[in-house]
C-alpha cells in the first residue's frame, strides 16, 4: 500500500465513529426508526489500530550482518569447509621460514591443509603463471622429531590423502633433513616434504 494511501486510511478511521450493532430483529425495525448511535471510546479503539499499523509501516529494516572483509591483496575463501582468506604468492620465492614471517606480518600464518579445502588450493597452484612453481603450505616437522604437524599445531598424518606419492620422505641430504611441506608441481600439485631453505611460493592464510 503506498503511504499516502495509508495515512488518508488511517486518518479516516480515527475520524469515523464506531456504531452500535444492528439490532436482532432488523427485519422488524422499520429503517427510520434505525438510528446509528457512538459508542463510547469507540475513537480510542481506532486511534490504538490506527498507531499499531503507523509503527509497523515505518519500523526500522533489521540490521544486516556486516560483509566480511579481507586485508589488501588476500581473497575470501567461504564454504562448508569454514571462513577465511588467502593470498597466494607466485611472483616473490621464499624460504619456509620468510614465507612464515611474511604471513606474520599480515596478520596470519602458511596456510594450515585441510581435506576439505585442499582439492581448491591444488587447482588454484595449476593456474599459476609466475616465477614460483611450488608453494609452502603450514606444515612442518621440528627435528628430530619424525612427525608433521601445521603452524597451528594440529597432526599432518603419513597417511593424509594429499601427500604426493611415497611422501612424505624426510630425506636427508648432506646433513640437511626435509622438514617443511609444500605443494609439490612435480607431484601433480599434492604435498611434499621439501628442505627448508629451499625457495618457492606460499599461500598465507587470515581468520576473519
Amino acid at each position: 500500500m503506498k503511504i499516502p494511501t495509508l495515512l488518508g486510511f488511517l486518518v479516516l478511521l480515527t475520524s469515523s465513529p464506531m456504531t452500535n450493532s444492528f439490532p436482532k430483529q432488523f427485519n422488524q425495525v422499520p429503517i427510520t426508526e434505525y438510528h446509528h448511535k457512538p459508542v463510547a471510546g469507540s475513537n480510542f479503539g481506532y486511534l490504538a489500530l490506527a498507531v499499531i499499523a503507523f509503527s509497523i509501516l515505518f519500523r526500522p529494516s533489521p540490521t544486516k550482518p556486516p560483509v566480511p572483509k579481507c586485508p589488501s591483496g588476500y581473497t575470501l575463501y567461504e564454504n562448508v569447509c569454514g571462513r577465511f582468506c588467502y593470498r597466494l604468492e607466485s611472483q616473490s620465492c621464499r624460504s619456509f621460514a620468510n614465507a612464515q614471517a611474511i604471513c606474520k606480518e599480515e596478520g596470519g600464518d602458511l596456510l594450515k591443509p585441510s581435506a576439505c579445502s585442499y582439492p581448491m588450493f591444488r587447482g588454484l597452484s595449476r593456474q599459476q603463471t609466475g616465477n614460483c612453481e611450488d608453494f609452502w603450505v603450514g606444515a612442518f616437522r621440528t627435528l628430530p622429531a619424525l612427525n608433521y604437524v601445521t603452524v597451528g599445531g594440529a597432526a599432518l598424518e603419513d597417511n593424509f590423502q594429499f601427500w604426493g606419492e611415497n611422501q612424505p620422505s624426510r630425506t636427508v641430504n648432506a646433513g640437511r633433513q626435509q622438514a617443511c611441506v609444500q605443494i609439490d608441481n612435480g607431484f601433480d600439485h599434492l604435498l611434499n616434504d621439501d628442505f627448508c631453505t629451499d625457495t618457492v611460493g606460499f599461500i598465507c592464510q587470515t581468520l576473519l
